[in-house]
């Protein structure tokens, strides 16, 4: 696929904003962090907290949307995942979170395959926390049929074989009629 139009520019502004924060790399990260709180609506405590990432605000890969449409279409998707999975586990570290942290995932996490789980157990495991911390957000998996779901389908196997909790917010059967929403821990 073509790099959208009005970015030639993008695979520079891609390697900035996913450099690490490490010495070696020279750059400083401008990948953002961000977490909604999610409340229980019994008693009104927090139940975690929903992470997302983007660009920062005075680079052209600011959108969520735009920055992993980039990162895909560069061939660069398990590294906008890999610094995904420690920016959001480091800041929800760092901001000393409460419950959860709920980490969504795209229908292009599903193309890392196990690499996907192997990355986020890292990433965890350098911020200090457990499998058992997370809720993994299958948002994207709606719809899929043929190889795309069996890549999705493998995915998840991994990271429940390791222990995650999963969720998912969409879910409809290509060979089906009525599609099915819901969210299950």
């Amino acid at each position: 696929l073509p790099i959208p139009e009005g970015c030639q520019t993008c695979g520079q502004a891609l390697t900035e904003t996913l450099a690490s924060n490490s010495k070696t790399s020279g750059l400083e990260s401008s990948l953002v962090a961000r977490f909604r709180p999610i409340a229980q609506l019994a008693g009104g405590s927090i139940f975690g907290h929903l992470a997302s990432v983007h660009g920062s605000a005075e680079k052209s890969l600011f959108p969520p949307s735009r920055l992993a449409g980039v990162a895909w279409r560069l061939g660069r998707a398990a590294d906008l995942y890999r610094r995904y999975f420690e920016v959001a586990a480091d800041r929800f570290v760092a901001y000393q979170g409460q419950g959860y942290l709920l980490l969504p995932l795209a229908d292009a996490a599903s193309e890392l395959g196990e690499g996907c789980t192997a990355m986020l157990v890292d990433a965890l495991a350098k911020a200090g926390l457990s499998c058992d911390q997370v809720i993994v957000v299958h948002a994207g998996v709606g719809g899929l049929d043929g190889a795309a779901l069996e890549r999705a389908l493998a995915t998840t196997h991994g990271l429940r074989r390791s222990g995650f909790k999963l969720a998912a917010v969409s879910l409809t059967c290509p060979r089906s009629e009525k599609p099915v929403s819901y969210t299950h821990l």
